[in-house]
């Protein structure tokens, strides 16, 4: 009889270490008893290291890109002029005409960037700009500047009018006609310039 109660408060308590043990696992995790768990806490004290923290709270956020300037070329550089207390009233006019061909090319611009436009309307709007100015603008370092300008603005187009071909957007018509205000720019320039070299007339 005495050994069978000895043999029965063995089994409970054996039983009883089974269940505190699955306990602690459930807890803890393997390997991570109360024990374990106080002296890992133990070691990161002494050690004076700080608790990790999540890798979305150390990574500092990259900086943001700025956009890119745009870069103004040919006539997007030139601005309005103003009149004169001695021009006449033609000169005023004249000067007029040319600061609204500035303004509209402005604002063909800004449509074609939108799509509301297609980049041939730009190219007819230099051209207004040149002609015009070239009745503003006497000396000839002027009349030479602004048709330099006029050449920028048209190899801006060309190349424009080119992207868009390859990429099948245009027609080539499309193309040609860009090509063809560049090449009429370039004869401008030179007019003006072989027509600045000729000796004056004494």
């Amino acid at each position: 009889m005495f050994l069978t109660q000895i043999k029965f408060t063995v089994a409970a308590l054996l039983a009883l270490g089974v269940v505190a043990t699955g306990m602690s696992l459930l807890a803890f995790g393997p390997g991570r008893g109360p024990s374990a768990a106080a002296a890992q806490q133990g070691t990161n004290e002494q050690s004076g290291a700080p608790a990790k923290e999540p890798a979305a709270e150390r990574e500092a956020p990259a900086p943001e890109k700025e956009p890119p300037t745009e870069q103004k070329v040919g006539f997007a550089n030139r601005k309005p002029l103003k009149a004169g207390p001695k021009d006449d009233e033609l000169r005023k006019l004249q000067i007029e005409r040319y600061n609204e061909a500035l303004e509209e090319a402005r604002s063909l611009l800004e449509l074609v960037l939108r799509g509301a436009k297609t980049p041939n309307v730009l190219s007819d709007a230099h051209k207004r700009i040149a002609q015009s100015g070239l009745e503003v603008y006497d000396k000839p370092e002027d009349r030479i500047a602004l048709l330099t300008d006029y050449i920028a603005s048209a190899k801006a187009m060309e190349q424009i009018f080119k992207a868009q071909f390859e990429a099948g957007r245009v027609a080539e018509t499309d193309m040609h006609h860009a090509t063809y205000y560049r090449i009429d720019a370039e004869i401008q320039l030179l007019k003006a310039k072989r027509a600045a070299e000729k000796p004056k007339d004494k």
